[in-house]
């Protein structure tokens, strides 16, 4: 099934609506402007869920076959916070690193500074500066002690 697509969309992905809808990807370009499609998995069912996770739109299910796509290299996703990219991209890491072993190991950054932000003007020590941007959620989490500790802290 060849459609016309725009030169250099290798890698893209389609959807076409309708009462027969389907999602698809370009598979090659076979020259002219002309692409050849095939269908994308559909990650959006337990039976085929990445590490346990299921992509719940259209979109998450684009980003799951792109990640799991051995023939691409490279992925980036954006979208607005809460859209799921780091639990894909962590759910397509650990199937191919624990299940498939087609990597040996995951690593795992995040941005030290946020854009426009710039540490130097924040109160705090260095560390203290950093620990929120290095693991979130650190802020909200509950700290333990023993009750002899907080005895003796009072």
């Amino acid at each position: 099934m060849a459609k016309t697509c725009a030169a250099g969309a290798t890698r893209a992905y389609v959807y076409l609506p309708g009462e027969d809808e389907v999602e698809l990807r370009v598979s090659r370009v076979v020259g002219d402007g002309k692409v050849v499609l095939s269908l994308v998995d559909d990650f959006r069912h337990g039976s085929h869920a990445v590490w346990g996770i299921s992509a719940r739109n259209r979109e998450q299910n684009f980003a799951l076959n792109a990640l799991m796509d051995p023939e691409i290299d490279f992925v980036t996703l954006l979208g607005t916070a809460g859209t799921g990219k780091t639990l894909l991209a962590l759910a397509a890491g650990l199937a191919q690193t624990m299940d498939q072993q087609r990597y040996r190991e995951i690593i795992m950054t995040r941005a030290t500074v946020s854009v426009g932000e710039d540490i130097g003007f924040l109160p705090g020590t260095e560390e203290e500066k950093m620990t929120p941007k290095a693991a979130p959620g650190a802020a909200r989490r509950p700290t333990t002690c023993s009750p002899a500790a907080s005895r003796s802290a009072r």
